[in-house]
Order: C-alpha cells, then structure tokens, then sequence
C-alpha cells in the first residue's frame, strides 16, 4: 500500500521529481531492486511480486488452517473420548448419553473453530497494525482521528456483543445438547416409540429445543452482521467527509490531496473487510466460548475415575467372599444391605428375586464396576480395592440380557475386534456356545454382517455370539446376568445347553427371573430389597416354602 503514493503522484503530476518525497523507504526499495528510469515501470512491477508472494502465502495459510483444524479437533475428540473411558461406571450411567455425544461431536468442533478464529483475528489484527502505520507515517493527524473513531465503535461493539454473544452461546449450547438428548432416546427407542404410537410427543420435545436453537441461531447471524454494515457505513462517511471538508477549506490546494485521499480511499477497502472481521471474529469467539467452557469442564472437572493399578490378577483360585457389604447409588438410598456371601471356585452360584432386588447392582460389584459404600469384598483373599481391575476383568467373561452386538460381522463381534485369535479358537468358542451351526448355515458364515444392534439375528442367536465372545478370552468366571429371560423356551434351552457345558470348567455365576434357569445351581441366593433372605439349593429352598417357593409360584 505504501507503494500507492508515489504511483498516484506520478500519474496525477508526471513532470513531479519529487513523488517519493515523504516516504523515502519506498524511494530506496524501488531504487535498488528497479533501477529503471520509469517510475510507474518499477512501481508496477513491485505490485505484481508483492500480488504473486501473497498468493502463495495465501495458499499456505489456508492449507496451515485446514491443518490445524483437523489435528486439533482428532486430539479434542480423541481426548474426551479416553475421558470418557476413564470415568467410573456409576459417573457414567448418571449421565446422558446425548450430552456426552454433543460434547464430543459438537463442542470439540466449536472449540477447534474459536482457536482457528483466535488466530484469525491475531492476523487481521497485525494487518490493521501494518496499514495504519503506513498512514500514520503519511498523515498523522488524519490518521490519529480515524483510530479515535474506530476505537469508539470497537468499545460500543465490545459493550453490546458481550452481553449478548455469550448469552447466545450459552443458550444454543444448552438447546444443542437438548436436542443430541432426544435424537439419542428417539433412535434408542424407536420400537417402542412406533409401538406406543408415540412418535408425535418425541417430535413435539424435539421441535420445542429446535425452535429455541433456531431463534437463537438467527439472533446470531443477525448480530454477527450488524458491525459489518455499520464500519462501511462509517468508512464511507469518513472518507465522503475528508473529501467535501478538503473541497470546501482548500479548493485551490484540492489537487494536491487527490494522491493522499486515494491512498486513504485504498487503505479503507483494505482495512474494512479486516475491522469487519475483527468484528465478526470476536463475536463468534463470545458465542463459542460456551463450547470451549463445555469441553474444558468434561476434560477437568473433578469426577470419580476408574480405579488404575495394584495388583494384578493372572487367574482365580478360590473364592469370591462379600463381607457386610452395602451399596447406595446415592445417600440414604441402599440398593444392597449388609452383603454376606461366598462364591466358590468350580460352583455354579445363582441370585434370584424381584426386579429391583440388586442383583445386577450385586453383579457390577463383582466387576469392579461399583464399589461399596461399606464392608469390602475379596477375591483369593485380597481386596478387591487392591486389585488392578483390568486383569480382574481379564479373569471374567459377561453375558447379559442387553448384550452389546454393533453393525459388524459376526466374527468381529465374537472377537469383540481382537485380532490376536485365530480361526480355529473362534470356531471352537462358537462350537461351546451353539452358535456355530446357525453361523456356518449364513450365507457368508463367519464374514456375515449382523446390522446395527444386531438386528439381522434373533435373540437367542445374540446371546449365543455374546457366549462365544465370554469364552473366547478363556476367563475362569462366567456371569451370566438375565442372559435368557428374554428368549423364547427353545432359545433358552440351546443357551441353558451352552451354560451346563461350561460349568464343568468354569466358576459360574447366574442372575435369572425364570428358576428353571438356576434350579440346578450349587448354591441360589434369593435377594429381597437389597438383602439376602435365603441361601441353599433349589429343593431344599422349595421346601422351606420361604421366598423362593413364593417366586416359584409366581410362574417364574
């Protein structure tokens, strides 16, 4: 830009000796890197190396962006996800799963747009530095007066955009996660939602959060553009007003200003679209500073994490023993009592009672998934507490009734994406699990893709491929928690199979509704209200005609 003075000197007096005058640094580049008689020669030629450096800085910038954007937001998400791996069960299940999808999904790429847009405005800003240098050193007192008047738009704009910019935010961050909430139950839900003919309510929840996130998102375009049409407006005033005020004071000096206004006309279309941006930026980086608030809180709050470390477990001996051990999933409110059991290597163990009972809540215990909130539990004499739980885990094989099946084939489900197995050892767990026949009578067998949850098998085929994946890892403990109370008798006659051919080498442990299920265990433990009532095998517990009689006449 500086370039432009001497240029519009030399076209508007030509026989001027002098058109460097005032910005003699000009004078001296054009000198040494042009040493041409033509002035205008030299000064084009510069303005087209200065053009081609900026396309190519241009080009550079935007691949250093794209760049930056796209590590930044693999790291965010990449983060938040092993957060989220890292917090404990129970931190878990409190929270919905729509909100932790939004902040990882959404938030994460706010948060990569607000540092992208941090630097962003950082360059407009240097460039706005350079120009009004420039001018400064052409004009000071013109220059002064226009840094007056821009000053006092940026502190309106500061004073309005950050009351309402920010409460945008917020308001679109709390409307976004509403609606990553109901899109997550509706998918989640869609049986019953068609079933209970209730797809009209979802979509009314959902259009309310979208309604407000929609208002929300025009009042922020809307804000967002204001600054831009009220700088032009500026700008064009000023200018307009500088040439009318030279006209009118100075209409015999008038010409010899034209070459400094033109510069000034051209440093305005320069800096305009970068004070618009400055502009823009700032408020977006307000109305996504929610967003960064959102991550920053799921990256550092202070929440209970999964235990790490201790001592590791390579195989179990002996026993399983509870001692007084309660559980609450919040104060005051017990799920299990004064807990007293033992669980015995080679035994098939049973807990049986009504829904609500604790015995899934018994079973994550078992897990290290929970922890007591009184009493302890040992495993081969040790405290579970003291146990590095992933090698406990590695000692245990789960089958439950909602068994985790994703869109994959069935070799991949059984091998839960572990390659370390080879062919033989996953025909083989099939095999022990009665699945294999139905695998092998699929069309593409092994390499068959199931759907999403599963959907392209019945339910005793799941629960048949969720054995086989509980086998695969050869753990000395099999739970088994409801893992046929959703089947049909057929079903769970193949999955009851599947069960007395592994307890011969395995420790089982069997949550059940139906007693057929648990009728020949070693040892079934009835639960009532969080605490046991009665212990012993299924002929001597229907004589005693006690709870378990009571559930055996339920139908059960």
């Amino acid at each position: 830009m500086a370039i432009l003075l001497p240029l519009f000197n030399s076209l508007l007096t030509p026989s001027d000796n002098t058109i460097f005058e005032g910005v003699p640094v000009v004078a001296t580049i054009l000198k040494v890197l042009f040493p041409f008689d033509d002035v205008i020669l030299s000064v084009f030629i510069l303005f087209i190396a200065i053009t081609i450096l900026k396309t190519l800085t241009g080009i550079f910038r935007e691949w250093l962006k794209s760049y930056a954007s796209g590590t930044i937001l693999y790291s965010l998400k990449k983060r938040l996800l092993l957060r989220y791996s890292e917090l404990s069960y129970q931190n878990i299940i409190c929270q919905k799963q729509g909100s932790l999808i939004y902040k990882c999904n959404v938030s994460s790429k706010m948060v990569a747009t607000f540092l992208l847009k941090l630097s962003e405005g950082f360059s407009e800003g240097l460039k706005i530095v350079a120009i009004v240098l420039v001018l400064a050193g052409m004009q000071f007192k013109a220059t002064s007066f226009a840094i007056i008047i821009g000053l006092c738009f940026y502190g309106l704009s500061h004073y309005f955009s950050k009351r309402i910019s920010y409460n945008i935010g917020k308001g679109r961050v709390a409307s976004g996660t509403s609606q990553n909430v109901i899109i997550n139950e509706f998918l989640n839900g869609i049986k019953s939602i068609i079933v209970f003919n209730a797809r009209e309510r979802w979509l009314k929840k959902f259009d309310r959060q979208s309604s407000i996130f929609t208002k929300l998102y025009i009042k922020d375009n809307i804000w967002f553009s204001i600054p831009k049409y009220i700088m032009e407006l500026i700008a064009v005033s000023l200018v307009f007003g500088v040439v009318v005020y030279l006209k009118i004071m100075y209409p015999s000096q008038f010409s010899s200003y034209l070459p400094l206004i033109g510069v000034f006309a051209f440093a305005m279309v320069k800096l305009l679209p970068s004070m618009i941006n400055i502009g823009r930026i700032r408020m977006e980086l307000l109305s996504n500073l929610p967003e960064l608030e959102n991550v920053h809180k799921a990256l550092t709050e202070e929440l209970h994490t999964r235990r790490k470390g201790g001592q590791a477990v390579s195989t179990f001996n002996n026993s399983i023993e509870f001692s007084n051990v309660s559980f609450c999933y919040r104060e005051g409110v017990d799920v299990l009592q004064n807990i007293d059991l033992t669980i015995e290597k080679g035994k098939v163990t049973a807990f049986v009672g009504a829904s609500g009972s604790g015995k899934s809540s018994l079973i994550n215990l078992i897990l290290g998934l929970l922890e007591p909130t009184k009493g302890g539990i040992k495993v081969d004499d040790v405290p579970l507490g003291t146990i590095d739980i992933e090698s406990w885990n590695q000692r245990i094989g789960l089958v439950s009734q909602d068994n985790f099946i994703y869109h994959s084939t069935v070799k991949d489900n059984i091998t839960f994406g572990d390659d370390s197995f080879n062919e033989e050892e996953i025909i083989n767990a099939a095999k022990v699990a009665n699945a294999h026949d139905f695998i092998f009578d699929m069309k593409e067998g092994y390499e068959t893709i199931v759907g999403e949850r599963g959907m392209k098998l019945s339910g005793g085929q799941q629960q048949r491929i969720s054995i086989a994946r509980a086998i695969l890892r050869r753990p000395d403990i099999l739970i088994f928690d409801e893992a046929t109370s959703a089947l049909d008798n057929i079903s769970e006659q193949m999955v009851q199979e599947a069960i007395q051919n592994l307890s011969e080498n395995h420790t089982i442990v069997l949550i059940a509704h139906r007693l057929s299920t648990v009728k020949d265990a070693d040892k079934i433990i009835v639960l009532n209200e969080g605490r046991i009532v009665e212990a012993g095998l299924h002929d001597e517990l229907i004589k005693a005609s006690g709870s378990y009689y009571k559930l055996s006449q339920g139908g059960l």
